[in-house]
């Protein structure tokens, strides 16, 4: 179901066109083009909210004026949520909007929906299941993955995707992450208690719900493979290696014989996958988007043994083939930038194993640096997480000599973690990306995060505020959303906050999500990590400014009860599109300030 904004848009955008195609009948001129650029404003909306700019459509003077009459005979009716339409020397069309009732209708949605405002209800076919590669040694890299793993799962699922396994584990990747760093760190933010030491950033090598697939599952397997493909002494190497009494699986053996139209043999027992040859049957697509131009040759074989890659290959065979509707399933490999070229060779074997293809895609994540320290000096995850925790640890003790409020461990915790998953997702995952390495709050960096529970923090407790007047009989109870006047919020902040942000959650999840199912036999996903991040601080900056200039509470007196009445739901809803945006990143919120 389209939000209330997006139907606006949808139905203006229509009635645009019709205009258009009465336009041109009336003036006998049919070669206008009909692709109407309908454009929101974000700023200066005391001149409009949204725009046609003049040149997207290639009309006369005499056309401009009556499809102008046309749009302001649209805006006269009772049922459009638009009040007038002018226009001006940059703008074709510039609509207003009837602003008390859009007011209602995204304040109403909001609440409405509730966790659920910004996901979208419509379920895609394809099953996805994630495959982040790393090096296992807790580096930034590994801790880069983690994050961008996360969140991407959230914005899939967000978006109607079916993320594979269907049962997660209870905690996220980072969660374990952090919980094998230290002791201390781990009874604080562990839920389980379990203290197990997890490897968490390499899915490969195992199923949601099963062992590993292991050389005995492995090898045995390629002996059936080689009968056809290599030479007795090829054959006698993997015969070596294999456990005859394992029972494999076994792939579908007439696509596993495809192998033989992509194979190059080189020397005794050594077996090449000519690579071009790979693409080029399976209509893949090399260049922007695509695979590698510099892709040739890779080892399936080597000395008569799997080369490590034929390895991973079946391995992530293995992992998606006890999936319901392995048809229907998608692989998406979330790789540093350092393993992408290799990973696209792993890839290429797997098309050349199966006929119909394994449908896949790569999210490439660049590299991080830290800020004053050389390559071979940088620290790891884990003394990077401990000098973020010893900072906010420091902050906390500094406030509480200050005003007696002591700060628990999980809240320093929530603001460890919030610190780092918002700077590593401020800018987008395929950048490179700089952070700060220090024990000491230095800079703006570190504080974006603080930044964010604090503003969030601080609605939570206004709403506490408010709920314990109305218990003590200070304020009446907030009367139903339908009886709130709406007129009443005449501020250009009031309609910056609700038209700007709130309205725009739902177009922001489905813009984060780009391509994660290419097509044209390209390689690319586009998931734009960044976006939710960069949203929740501007938005957490207009909401801060709003909150200071102007006081949510009032007085009792009955005058001043609808005004306030009408900025609490909005507040309301804007503490929901907190919530629902710190879900994304997997960021607990606090309570209090």
């Amino acid at each position: 179901m389209e939000s209330a904004f997006q139907l606006l848009q949808n139905d203006l955008e229509a009635s645009i066109r019709e205009a258009l195609t009465k336009t041109q009948e009336k003036t006998h001129n049919l070669s206008v083009n009909l692709n109407v650029i309908l454009r929101k404003k974000v700023k200066d909306l005391h001149q409009g909210d949204l725009i046609v700019p003049s040149g997207c459509l290639p009309l006369d003077s005499i056309q401009q004026e009556k499809l102008l009459l046309l749009m302001k005979e649209y805006c006269s009716l009772a049922d459009t949520l638009t009040s007038r339409v002018t226009c001006d020397k940059y703008n074709l069309l510039t609509f207003f909007i009837d602003r008390p009732r859009m007011f209602g209708s995204i304040i109403k949605e909001v609440l409405a929906k509730g966790p659920d405002y910004g996901c979208s209800k419509i379920q895609h076919d394809k099953s996805i299941s994630l495959h982040s590669v790393s090096s296992k040694k807790t580096s930034m890299m590994d801790l880069r993955l983690a994050v961008v793993k996360c969140h991407a799962i959230k914005l899939l699922k967000a978006n109607g995707f079916n993320v594979l396994p269907e049962t997660q584990q209870e905690s996220s990747e980072f969660e374990q992450l952090v919980q094998s760093f230290s002791e201390d760190v781990k009874d604080v933010s562990s839920e389980d208690g379990t203290g197990q030491d997890s490897s968490v950033l390499d899915d490969r090598n195992a199923k949601s719900h099963t062992t590993s697939v292991s050389r005995q599952h492995i090898l045995p397997r390629l002996h059936s493979l080689a009968s056809d493909l290599l030479s007795d002494s090829a054959k006698c190497g993997i015969e070596t290696a294999c456990v005859v009494e394992s029972s494999p699986k076994s792939i579908d053996v007439e696509a596993a014989r495809s192998l033989k139209d992509f194979v190059i043999e080189e020397g005794k027992g050594n077996l090449f996958i000519d690579m071009q040859r790979v693409i080029s049957s399976r209509h893949l697509h090399q260049g922007k988007g695509g695979f590698d131009m510099n892709l040739k040759t890779v080892p399936v074989i080597q000395e008569g043994q799997p080369s490590p890659l034929l390895e991973e290959s079946l391995s992530l065979l293995d992992s998606v083939s006890d999936f319901p509707q392995a048809q229907k399933h998608h692989c998406l490999h979330i790789v540093p930038h350092s393993a992408a070229f290799t990973n696209q060779k792993v890839i290429l074997i797997t098309h050349s194993l199966v006929d119909n293809g394994l449908s896949q895609s790569q999210l490439v994540v660049g590299p991080i640096k830290v800020q004053d320290t050389s390559p071979d000096s940088s620290p790891s995850a884990q003394e990077f997480y401990n000098s973020r925790l010893t900072q906010f640890k420091e902050a906390s003790e500094m406030r509480s000599a200050i005003s007696n409020n002591v700060c628990n461990k999980d809240d320093i915790v929530t603001l460890t973690d919030a610190s780092i998953k918002i700077d590593i997702l401020g800018n987008a995952c395929g950048n490179p990306l700089t952070l700060e390495n220090t024990a000491s709050d230095r800079g703006a960096e570190s504080r974006l995060g603080a930044f964010i529970l604090y503003n969030t923090a601080r609605l939570s407790t206004l709403l506490q505020k408010f709920d314990q007047a109305v218990e003590g009989g200070f304020y009446p109870a907030l009367p139903p959303v339908d009886q709130i006047d709406w007129a009443l919020l005449r501020e250009e902040e009031d309609w910056e906050l609700v038209y700007v942000y709130l309205a725009f959650l739902p177009e922001l999840v489905s813009q984060s999500v780009e391509a994660v199912l290419p097509v044209d036999g390209k390689l690319s996903a586009k998931i734009h990590t960044h976006k939710v991040t960069n949203f929740l601080v501007s938005f957490c900056k207009c909401l801060s400014a709003h909150y200071s200039r102007y006081h949510i509470l009032t007085g009792r007196e009955s005058h001043l009860l609808p005004l306030m009445y009408a900025r609490l739901y909005m507040m309301k809803a804007a503490h929901q599109v907190l919530l629902n945006s710190l879900r994304l990143l997997e960021v607990k919120a606090l309570d209090y300030v």
